[in-house]
């Protein structure tokens, strides 16, 4: 219910701009800068030349630089798995119910993990900082701990052929905020 309230409040966005602002997208580079995230400010200006000129809103949950030196730089598709095409402003992060999704820009979709009992907002089990590190209103950045890219696991195979699965086809964890 309420992931078809975000896709229709995203498409009744849509009708009014085509895409960001260009200066938006400036100042939230130098907010990522000055706040330490150099690697993501560098990826957000060149991605904004493609990929986000076909955006009118978009969140970003932002990788550290830590997680950029720790893993080297992520591929296109990662990088996309970071970005959704609406604006989530904190207070409809915290009315999304646990397992619903939420679109990316990559194939695959974010789970939200957080439960009523949590004082803290989660994505596939990662904690999202609390407070936008920039926040324009249509443009969101969070900063967030630990994100993994998705991996698959054959369901017809024994828990102990999946842990050890999971320990050959896991890619590395990016560490974040």
């Amino acid at each position: 219910m309420a992931f078809l309230l975000l896709l229709l409040t995203a498409f009744s966005l849509l009708s009014f701009s085509s895409s960001l602002p260009h200066e938006t997208i400036l100042d939230a580079v130098d907010i990522l800068f000055d706040s330490g995230f150099v690697s993501m400010a560098l990826a957000l200006e060149v991605i904004s030349k493609t990929l986000l000129s076909q955006s009118s809103s978009l969140t970003i949950f932002a990788p550290s630089d830590y997680a950029f030196r720790r893993s080297g730089q992520p591929s296109s598709d990662l990088l996309r798995f970071h970005f959704v095409p609406l604006p989530l402003p904190q207070q409809s992060l915290w009315i999304l119910h646990a397992s619903s999704k939420i679109p990316t820009m990559s194939s695959r979709s974010l789970t939200v993990t957080t439960s009523p009992s949590d004082h803290t907002i989660s994505l596939n089990n990662v904690r999202v900082s609390g407070t936008p590190i920039y926040d324009s209103g249509l443009f969101l950045i969070y900063g967030t701990e630990v994100f993994r890219s998705q991996f698959s696991v054959h369901r017809n195979i024994s828990e102990t052929q999946s842990k050890a699965a999971l320990c050959i086809q896991e890619p590395p964890y990016y560490r974040f905020l």
